[in-house]
């Protein structure tokens, strides 16, 4: 049996694994910022404020998914991303109040993509990313 020298593809393999994590999260809030506006409330007359400034940002400062001018001030985890709004009223339409009823859109929004559409999203970042790092080497 021949012997490999591993530690070649140490620093691809790393590469590869931080752009399957970062892809993956990638994709996951994209899909979390859609999911979001599809369930998002939105008024019969002059409605879509809401809806249109639902955004995405990761640690890595990409961002997308809003059509405001407003950004998220909240800084992402490491290695992670933030899902939301800064409109000031979200929070009322998603948890409700004691005169309106919730109508939740960002919870739900993870509830339908978490679970198998996350799986599948982190499997194939995982195959997009790691074996074109590898042949890097």
């Amino acid at each position: 049996m021949a012997d490999f020298d591993l530690t070649m593809y140490d620093k691809q393999a790393i590469r590869a694994m931080e752009g399957t994590l970062e892809e993956g999260i990638l994709k996951t809030a994209i899909e979390v910022t859609a999911q979001a506006k599809d369930l998002c409330p939105v008024a019969d007359y002059m409605g879509g404020n809401l809806k249109g400034s639902i955004q995405w940002v990761t640690d890595k400062g990409r961002s997308g998914g809003d059509t405001s001018s407003t950004a998220l001030t909240e800084q992402p985890p490491k290695n992670g991303a933030i899902v939301g709004t800064p409109v000031e009223y979200a929070v009322y339409q998603e948890f409700g109040t004691r005169k309106m009823n919730a109508q939740p859109f960002l919870r739900p929004a993870m509830d339908v993509v978490s679970g198998e559409p996350l799986k599948q999203a982190m499997y194939k970042a995982f195959f997009d990313t790691v074996p074109r790092e590898l042949k890097k080497a």
